[in-house]
């Protein structure tokens, strides 16, 4: 069983100078006015740090986004990563994932058009300059749904200028059962999966690298509050 943990850290920060410059955001920490009336209005603080969401596949990243996004209306914004994987039934090109050939990607990492990559499952993963910029335009949070190595490559170069997040599953098992509930993956798939997990599972046991692990029961009745409670600490907006 995996326990749930809060970390909060202040909302302002700097990027670090292993950084891309393009990515110096400059105003990650902001005053917003709030009207709470004809004659009168609030000013509050407002941070707009990207989210970088991590956890194993199947254990319910997607549906999280979902749910924070239905919760907090035009504050969030799905950053679309690029992969060179085929899609799965029902997933849309530009909307889950940009599908590219891998050798188009290659070629683009090699122009240093991406933020972060990574080899996951014999496939390469990345997010694009171009994919947070695009919800950079919508003063929207941006969330990326990366793995261990990106999240790795990500605080590696732009520390605390992003927020960390570990989505952990209930047990091992639990996460094969949902694998497996899928359909979608051959046995060897879903066997590289599980023991991919596995690593990512004790890497987010790492002192002091994610700043908040919660743990995804079915329906996400018990996770739902303690994720709610952790991001209204970090992007204060939204609690107006």
């Amino acid at each position: 069983m995996f326990r749930a943990g809060l970390r909060v850290r202040p909302c302002l920060a700097t990027v670090s100078s292993t950084g891309c410059a393009w990515y110096a955001y400059k105003h990650q920490f902001a005053t917003c006015e709030t009207g709470l009336s004809k004659s009168k209005s609030s000013k509050i603080s407002c941070c707009y740090d990207p989210l970088v969401l991590v956890g194993p596949s199947g254990v319910g990243k997607g549906t999280l986004i979902k749910i924070i996004q239905q919760a907090y209306p035009d504050q969030f914004g799905f950053c679309v990563s690029t992969t060179t994987r085929d899609p799965r039934p029902g997933e849309v090109n530009g909307k889950d994932y940009h599908f590219v050939e891998k050798e188009t990607m290659q070629k683009q990492i090699e122009e240093g058009k991406f933020v972060e990559y990574a080899n996951v499952h014999t496939n390469i993963y990345g997010t694009s300059i171009a994919a947070l910029d695009a919800v950079k335009s919508d003063s929207k949070v941006a969330i990326l749904d990366i793995d261990v190595q990106g999240a790795r490559n990500i605080k590696d170069k732009f520390g605390s200028s992003f927020r960390y997040f570990f989505l952990a599953p209930p047990s091992l098992e639990i996460l094969e059962q949902r694998l497996r509930g899928r359909g979608t993956e051959k046995e060897d798939k879903v066997q590289v999966r599980l023991k991919t997990a596995i690593t990512e599972v004790e890497f987010s046991k790492t002192p002091g690298f994610f700043d908040q692990v919660v743990v995804a029961d079915d329906g996400f009745q018990v996770a739902l509050p303690l994720v709610k409670s952790w991001l209204e600490e970090q992007y204060p907006q939204l609690r107006h």
